[in-house]
């Protein structure tokens, strides 16, 4: 129990609140809980210092305020509730992801390659069980020049059409050039949890870089989620 509700609600509160603002609005909508039960909600992930007031300069003090989640919020919203892996599982993993970034960065047909790979998490500690293998990545175009990266991108979502892929919406077309090479990344392990926007979090806490390769461009901040 986490404020006086069950782990996994709390933990669908704040991967929902996870890089945003929010207010008790949100919290109802997301618990199922009446405006008072919300409020007292709040006040106990603040004492257990899972949110923090986000105060906004500028604004009408009279505006109620809105609350982020804290490093430690950020921490519970990531968790997984998946059994503990062994260490050697973990580093068998590890060495076989990045085998699969190697691929990644060396085949042409892919629209975004990987410029970064950074670990952060319980693989960083001396425990024999892990969670799992938390890893932040940072994907680039292939190519510097913008049209010539549109057209391969075209020619990305033109082959997967053609193997007989559905998208559900224009979101879903526009995000398969990355969602391709994260889906390649992951290849369904459940020991790695693999992040790509939460950079902010990471830098605040422990972490190691694993790989880099500084001869392609910026990391790509367009939004997406876990493959």
């Amino acid at each position: 129990m986490i404020a006086g509700k069950p782990a996994l609600e709390i933990r669908r509160l704040l991967r929902r609140t996870h890089g945003v603002g929010f207010d008790a609005q949100t919290v109802r909508e997301v618990l199922g809980i009446s405006r008072r039960e919300a409020e007292t909600v709040i006040g106990q992930l603040e004492e257990a210092e899972l949110v923090a007031k986000k105060m906004a300069a500028g604004l009408d003090d009279k505006r109620p305020p809105d609350w982020a989640n804290t490093v430690k919020g950020n921490a519970v919203a990531m968790a997984t509730t998946a059994r503990p892996v062994k260490r050697t599982t973990a580093d068998r993993a590890l060495a076989q992801f990045l085998d699969r970034v190697a691929t990644v960065n060396a085949t042409g047909a892919l629209a975004y390659r990987v410029s970064r790979v950074v670990v952060f998490g319980s693989y960083l500690t001396q425990a024999n069980e892990l969670n799992d293998v938390d890893l932040l990545i940072d994907l680039v175009p292939r190519n510097p020049n913008p049209r010539e990266q549109e057209v391969l991108e075209e020619s990305v979502l033109a082959r997967a059409v053609k193997n007989g892929r559905r998208f559900g919406n224009i979101v879903e077309v526009l995000a398969w050039p990355q969602t391709e090479v994260r889906l390649l990344l992951k290849k369904r392990s459940r020991t790695l949890s693999l992040h790509y926007e939460d950079h902010a979090l990471v830098e605040k806490t422990g972490h190691h870089v694993i790989f880099e390769d500084r001869g392609t461009s910026e990391p790509n901040q367009r939004g997406g989620t876990d493959a």
